[in-house]
């Protein structure tokens, strides 16, 4: 079975500024797996290096199976930033089966942090 990482993007960058919005994969999550966990981390710096535990806000994570419309997981698809908390996280990645187009990722209220980054893993 292969695993691939795929990232959400700004600018081509996985490192992702901290603005409410919403930030997509740049490409189809292709694998010939039929599973995907999403994963969250903040920062302090665009480097992605100084990791933080946010104060406020939310992520909530959806896919589209063909591109367009989006879907949100059947569980865990909204995530509380602040249980995204450095150096011990508390929240329950999103997980989606099936056919995955693109990942999206809405950021939103985020306080305390200055980036981001949000990976689906395909496995």
């Amino acid at each position: 079975m292969t695993q691939k990482q795929y990232p959400v993007l700004s600018n081509g960058n996985p490192i992702i500024p901290i603005t409410s919005g919403s930030y997509q994969t740049a490409s189809q999550l292709t694998c010939d797996a039929n599973n995907c966990q999403v994963y969250v981390e903040f920062y302090s710096d665009a480097a992605g290096t100084i990791p933080v535990t946010p104060t406020a806000g939310t992520v909530v994570i959806s896919s589209s199976p063909l591109g367009n419309n989006f879907l949100t997981p059947a569980a865990n698809g909204t995530i509380t930033a602040s249980t995204c908390s450095t150096p011990n996280s508390t929240y329950v990645p999103p997980t989606i089966t099936g056919r995955i187009a693109v990942g999206q990722a809405v950021l939103s209220g985020i306080t305390g942090a200055n980036y981001a980054q949000i990976i689906f893993w395909r496995y």
